[in-house]
């Protein structure tokens, strides 16, 4: 039976390392998930006239960080399913 290496400094198995570019990319999609709506929060008052280019910059850039999200995913999707359909060959 084939034993897994693990890596001694993170305990991970070798097989399931994550480069630091992967990891990095994680963070930004997250980020750009979270930071549109709290800086959206500084901006409102209680009467609620925030203004239309506000509420519209806001808007498009929670969109844009649905869509990295989505892309995120199928990079993943890709270099999983499809790369190694193409290698194959």
């Amino acid at each position: 039976m084939a034993q897994a290496r693990v890596d001694d400094n993170t305990g991970a198995d070798a097989g399931l390392s994550v480069s630091r570019k992967t990891q990095l990319l994680e963070v930004a999609v997250l980020l750009f998930l979270i930071v549109p709506s709290l800086v959206l929060s500084l901006f409102v008052t209680p009467q609620g006239s925030e203004g239309f280019r506000l509420t519209a910059a806001m808007v498009i850039a929670r969109d844009l960080a649905l869509v990295s999200l989505v892309l995120f995913f199928l990079q993943d999707l890709i270099a999983i399913v499809v790369l190694p359909l193409l290698v194959a060959k």
